[in-house]
């Protein structure tokens, strides 16, 4: 049985070594040309448990009822010709801001819930602890509008008439030094004021006001989906980096002849000058049979491969894995190729006389092993034996994906 069961790994070895499939890397490609916002979300709540959250929120203004139902928010005021408040604040957030780095608050406003009075706003604030520097975005339901206004000016700036009651979703995007607000996906675009200091601890109100005069009647408006991410434009990279794989397809390569695989990087303007640059090369594979699918091999699979680094001056021995480092200087292209042998699983182009080689190769050792078994196990009815014999011979390692990924700075 051991004999047989090597007979058959040098087979399967064999037909790995001679008609494998090959492969298809896609050429990746990373730049540092387009800048990139990230946003963690560091509070949030949508009322959907309808319980009073009071770890998150405190109420503040208290001229009316505070509820939470309907997996909203809910507040409620009844005139009395006075001016009324009632709402909640939220727990405090550290924050830095500065040109990239700040905060943003989205935001579902629902004006009208029953109302029977047609005046007062749906507002929130956003505002420090110090209560001196704050941005102000409301509803006002008297004139069916969107406005806003912040601490430098405290004056109204309207940002859309003829808003009709509804569910509007909103969002407030502040940095150090602009802000911008959209209500009802109406947007003010960058507006450039410095609101906060550049270390805050800023707390989120959401409430409503009311000043009516007529006794008796309620103004009823909801908030939902409070989420606030701080957030940081990530600066692009003066440094574009890329890496071209080659690609193949079947019967185009033949094994144990080179290929490369090349590392282009480019600098811009460099604050310095000149700076460090660190570059590596890794690999992991996958093995797969006959029919595409992923197998595990009964033998460890060492490729034994080489690869020689080089660049326009020097050529030397890579090892994977290893991370190397240079100085690139402004406006500076370097190049370097990865250049790669006897990696017995690629296939560089064939022609048709050793293409027609293996296959009488494979035919010639099936006739002379597997294929005196396969007639012995048919003739005995013995289909088991048979189905062994064609399952080894399908999951043997027909192909090896490769996958690369660069090290360091690349």
């Amino acid at each position: 049985m051991r004999a047989e069961t090597a007979r058959y790994k040098i087979l399967s070895a064999g037909i790995v070594t001679l008609l494998l499939l090959a492969i298809n890397i896609p050429v990746h490609t990373v730049t540092g040309t387009d800048k990139t916002t990230k946003y963690t979300v560091i509070f949030h709540d949508d009322f959907d448990d309808n319980i009073k959250n009071t770890t998150l929120w405190t109420e503040v203004f208290a001229d009316g009822e505070w509820e939470e139902k309907n997996q909203r928010v809910e507040f409620e005021l009844v005139e009395n010709d006075s001016y009324l408040e009632e709402g909640i604040e939220s727990i405090p957030f550290n924050v830095t801001f500065s040109s990239e780095k700040g905060l943003q608050i989205n935001w579902t406003i629902i004006t009208d819930i029953g109302s029977t009075s047609s005046v007062g706003t749906v507002r929130l604030r956003v505002i420090d602890n110090s209560g001196n520097n704050w941005i102000d975005a409301q509803y006002w339901r008297y004139h069916h509008l969107f406005r806003y206004k912040d601490s430098i000016d405290n004056k109204y700036y309207t940002l859309k008439k003829n808003v009709p009651e509804g569910i509007w979703d909103n969002s407030l995007t502040i940095y150090g030094d602009r802000y911008r607000l959209t209500m009802g996906g109406i947007d003010t675009g960058w507006i450039n004021k410095t609101i906060f200091p550049e270390y805050a601890q800023i707390k989120i109100q959401i409430f409503i006001t009311n000043a009516g005069s007529t006794h008796g009647c309620i103004q009823r408006s909801a908030f939902d989906n409070v989420t606030v991410s701080l957030i940081e434009e990530e600066i692009p990279s003066p440094i574009d980096i890329k890496w071209t794989y080659p690609s193949s397809n079947i019967f185009e390569r033949r094994m144990h002849y080179p290929y490369e695989v090349k590392l282009n990087v480019s600098a811009g303007a460099l604050p310095d000058g000149e700076e460090n640059f660190t570059f590596g090369l890794d690999y992991n594979f996958t093995p797969y049979n006959l029919l595409g699918e992923k197998v595990q091999p009964e033998w460890e699979l060492n490729e034994n491969s080489i690869c020689i680094l080089s660049n326009s001056s020097h050529s030397q021995f890579y090892n994977f894995g290893t991370i190397l480092d240079t100085t690139i200087t402004s406006n500076e292209t370097k190049e370097w190729n990865f250049i790669i042998f006897n990696r017995w699983n690629w296939i560089e182009p064939w022609n048709m006389g050793r293409i027609l080689s293996i296959v009488y190769s494979i035919i010639t050792s099936c006739s002379g092993t597997v294929y005196p078994e396969l007639s012995f196990y048919l003739s005995a009815n013995n289909y088991a034996g048979y189905a062994s014999i064609v399952s080894q011979f399908i999951n043997a390692i027909w192909h090896l994906k490769y996958s690369y990924s660069g090290l360091g700075n690349s």
